[in-house]
């Protein structure tokens, strides 16, 4: 909750990285993922000490959201540093990556 008022004041005061799916500050972005992490472990951790097989269907979209919510969120908040091997011209990819990120949408 501490996370998400954060993140509407900050949003609303204009501090963002101007990227879609990757808005927030990275101290922000250090604070979803780990709640998402700490969501992660509780959900895996009682599907772990089930003694029941079966998973009921709604699991299932659980784990899948929690699996394509945090592949979108880190891939978008990624940059691939090539400064020392493009001749000094910075950070590659925050438009292609974007693309390639959107594309598997």
């Amino acid at each position: 909750m501490f996370t998400m008022v954060l993140g509407v004041i900050t949003l609303f005061a204009g501090i963002s990285q101007s990227k879609e799916y990757a808005q927030l500050a990275w101290p922000l972005d250090i604070l979803v993922v780990l709640v998402w992490v700490i969501w992660g472990v509780g959900m895996f951790g009682l599907i772990g000490i089930r003694r029941e097989k079966t998973l009921y269907i709604s699991m299932w979209y659980y784990i899948a959201t929690f699996l394509g919510v945090a592949m979108l969120y880190l891939f978008n908040n990624m940059q691939v540093p090539t400064y020392f091997v493009s001749g000094g011209i910075g950070s590659f990819g925050t438009l292609f990556q974007c693309i390639l990120v959107q594309m598997m949408r």
